[in-house]
């Protein structure tokens, strides 16, 4: 099965030009970056790069599979920076229930600030005294007071 990580360490030995600066690059032994770009190898079942003790040249269809490959890590990467943006700043509909004199006691205001702290947030503030099925509704978050039954 094709591991990604060796997709990862072969686009940085052509990107840097060897092994070695690889190595250095990732933070890993260079025995491994040969070890992984080795194991790519046999998966895709050509030579992706031509060693010999003095040099390091990209073949044919190691040049094709580093464009290709590189345009899909390229891909990731700009998935993983807007999810870590995305978790950085909350976003998205809240659904909160609560009573109606608890809510509009205690509650108004503090959505109001919450809003003010994180605009792309989204608050659906239910005030009700009636019982909801809160999975049914989609309730995020729900305030009861008295006592409760199951």
């Amino acid at each position: 099965m094709l591991d990604l990580n060796d997709i990862v360490v072969f686009a940085r030995v052509v990107e840097t030009g060897s092994f070695t600066a690889a190595a250095r690059l990732l933070a890993m032994p260079k025995t491994t970056v040969s070890r992984r770009v080795a194991a790519l190898e046999r998966e895709v079942g050509v030579r992706l790069l031509q060693r010999t003790t003095r040099s390091l040249n990209v073949t044919d269809a190691g040049r094709l599979y580093y464009e290709q490959s590189s345009q899909a890590l390229r891909t990731i990467e700009e998935a993983n920076l807007r999810l870590a943006e995305a978790r950085a700043e909350p976003s998205g509909t809240i659904r909160i229930s609560a009573p109606v004199g608890f809510g509009g006691h205690f509650l108004t205001a503090a959505v109001v600030d919450f809003l003010a702290i994180y605009p792309k947030t989204k608050v659906e503030l239910r005030l009700t005294d009636d019982k909801l099925n809160l999975v049914e509704d989609g309730i995020d978050l729900a305030f009861r007071t008295g006592i409760l039954q199951d």
